[in-house]
């Protein structure tokens, strides 16, 4: 009889054991479960917020879009998402030279990092600057997540600036008297036809010097 009551309260014990491990495991699973959501949830907001338009592709085609590339491009994300990333191109041949000179980098697990003119959904240029890196995607040979920032404005400053500097040295080089100009520790950063002329000298002879270098002049002696 006493043989029988501790056997039964050992397998009461046990089976307390067996349940209240169970119930651990359960709420163990329930907060992987939160704490992966939460992490999915901070990723899924850094993806659609960061200033920097980022897709996903796989074998060719967009798998995810974020809101800023999807906006960068002028088209949805829903969209954009399953087409293949030929639309970035002046055509597709241009599509297959880009791959070409990418894909390789990237196999050896190298990242891309690229400035160049791509197109828009409405065929409009976009100038970019590109970062893409080997990411596994399920079910494909190859997946990269790429980074766009637009550098369309930074380009057209850049032209602009080029433009006027152009202008500029023309301009000097039109005037039909000597101009020279130098930095600030007066060494001679540029001069007019005219100045080489006047002096009997080269651009060579002088960019970068100050005047107290000119081997025409007596060097000063203590």
């Amino acid at each position: 009889m006493i043989f029988a009551l501790v056997l039964l309260l050992l397998t009461l014990v046990v089976v307390l054991g067996i349940t209240t491990w169970r119930q651990r495991q359960q709420i163990l699973v329930l907060q992987r479960d939160d704490r992966v959501q939460e992490l999915v949830a901070q990723q899924t907001a850094l993806f659609e917020n960061i200033p920097l338009g980022i897709f996903y592709s796989a074998d060719g085609y967009l798998q995810q879009v974020n809101g800023t590339f999807a906006a960068m491009v002028g088209a949805s994300a829903a969209e954009l998402t399953g087409k293949s990333a030929v639309f970035l191109f002046e055509s597709p041949q241009d599509h297959e030279a880009f791959n070409l000179s990418v894909v390789p980098q990237l196999d050896e697990g190298r990242s891309v990092v690229v400035e160049s003119t791509f197109r828009r959904m409405d065929g409009s240029p976009l100038q970019a600057h590109v970062v893409g890196s080997r990411v596994a995607v399920a079910g494909f040979k190859r997946g990269t997540v790429w980074a766009f920032e637009d550098i369309s404005h930074r380009k057209q400053m850049e032209e602009s600036l080029a433009e006027q500097t152009n202008f500029l040295r023309a301009l000097v080089e039109s005037i039909p008297y000597p101009v020279f100009y130098k930095d600030t520790q007066t060494r001679f950063v540029g001069f007019n036809r005219a100045y080489e002329q006047a002096f009997g000298m080269s651009r060579e002879d002088l960019l970068g010097k100050r005047v107290i270098d000119m081997e025409y002049l007596p060097r000063q002696t203590g």
